[in-house]
């Protein structure tokens, strides 16, 4: 027969598990107010919430530092590489040639067809919609929409989803690192700087929306960084986080959306080709698997060491009646 005070401290440990599975799925739960409740007060609570849940001054200097972390490592490479370590022109011209050849081989060299039939004009809705039109949106997209959309997304699961922030920070730092691998061993000249490029037995040139053929703003010193999308990773952890986070469905839709815009204005504008956001997709997976092995591990890790707090704690009685 098993010793009362056995019984009481096992079953006591029980209650107390308990009580944390219930308080981990109540931080984790969203608060989902009483459908008998005004649709403004609602909104009136919701705002409440977000405003006290916002970021110290700390915090905020917290989340820039990390910010800059992620985005220093493609920009320090870019840097090293573009004005220190001697380019490859060659070397990257061939290379495109092995991608034009990988898509021709598996009916994926769409880009000329896709950027030659937005040059005509078309017609929507009563709206004509020209290439001038075509290149200002894709401009905005792969500039703008890359910088400041990424900026907002990280901000707001900064702000409101703290306990997924740093799998997705170091999603998004890996991916990086894994990018500029692949620059250095994988040098690549985009569309728009490829040269012998063929569609339909002709040779085919790419307009350069971004860069104007070279009398724009240089935005990347390192001209050969294409392999793979970096915009296309970026977009993806931004439209699948946001598909996995947000309850409306209008705002999954528009994750679900915004890696084909991206992937879409990136080949428009010359920057890639098709066979560079399927290299993204390939890069991110493998540090999405990563990211959650060594989460799981750490997880694990953790429990083990709560148990074994536990037991020196249920030990200690013992030991002293003794």
């Amino acid at each position: 027969m098993a010793c009362p005070q056995a019984v009481l401290r096992h079953g006591a440990r029980d209650v107390a598990r308990a009580v944390r599975k219930d308080a981990g799925r109540a931080r984790w739960a969203r608060p989902t107010p009483l459908d008998t409740e005004p649709v403004p007060a609602r909104r009136t609570a919701t705002l409440a919430r977000a405003w006290e849940a916002r970021p110290t001054g700390r915090e905020l200097c917290a989340f820039g530092l990390q910010v800059e972390a992620v985005a220093g490592v493609d920009l320090a490479d870019e840097a090293v590489r573009g004005l220190l370590v001697p380019q490859n022109p060659a070397l990257a011209q061939a290379n495109a040639m092995r991608v034009m050849d990988f898509e021709r081989a598996h009916d994926l060299w769409l880009e000329p067809w896709l950027q030659r039939g937005l040059e005509q004009t078309h017609h929507l809705a009563g709206l004509s919609i020209g290439w001038g039109q075509v290149v200002t949106a894709v401009n905005a997209v792969y500039g703008l929409g890359h910088l400041f959309i990424t900026l907002t997304f990280a901000l707001w699961l900064y702000w409101f989803r703290r306990d997924l922030f740093p799998f997705v920070r170091n999603l998004f730092l890996l991916t990086n690192l894994l990018a500029v691998v692949l620059y250095n061993l994988f040098p690549l000249a985009p569309p728009r700087l490829a040269t012998g490029l063929r569609y339909l037995g002709r040779p085919f040139h790419f307009a350069d929306t971004v860069f104007g053929g070279g009398g724009g703003v240089k935005l990347s010193f390192d001209e050969f960084a294409a392999m793979p999308s970096l915009h296309v990773a970026w977009a993806l952890i931004v439209g699948l986080t946001v598909v996995y986070v947000a309850r409306a469905p209008l705002a999954r839709l528009l994750g679900l959306l915004y890696p084909l815009v991206m992937g879409t204005a990136v080949v428009v504008s010359g920057n890639h080709y098709i066979a560079d956001g399927l290299g993204a997709m390939a890069v991110l997976s493998v540090s999405f698997l990563i990211i959650l092995s060594l989460s799981k591990r750490s997880g694990k890790g953790g429990r083990a060491g709560a148990q074994s707090s536990e037991a020196s704690a249920a030990a200690g009685p013992r030991s002293h009646a003794a």
